[in-house]
């Protein structure tokens, strides 16, 4: 997992995603970090221990970044049927 925060830490330019605040830089690394370790199978519970984060605000993250990942996987149909010149309104 030092390797996936690693990374992390790269893509958002902060230096440690347990720190206590609430930068929008922090918050969004430590939400992708616990959606991806929820799809793994870790429990709400263990990610925040890691995080040091109540497991509430863990459940937030995680469902602010599916709702994303659905928002864009909506934007990429819409994209594809405008491309297709029959359902070009």
């Amino acid at each position: 997992m030092d390797n996936l925060i690693k990374q992390i830490e790269e893509h958002f330019r902060i230096d440690d995603m347990t720190k206590n605040t609430r930068l929008r830089e922090y918050t969004d690394a430590r939400a992708v970090y616990s959606y991806i370790l929820k799809e793994s199978g870790r429990s709400y519970l263990s990610i925040g221990k890691e995080l040091h984060k109540n497991h509430a605000t863990i459940i937030y993250a995680v469902k602010k970044v599916k709702n994303i990942k659905e928002l864009l996987e909506y934007a990429k149909s819409l994209q594809r049927k405008t491309k297709n010149p029959h359902l070009r309104g």
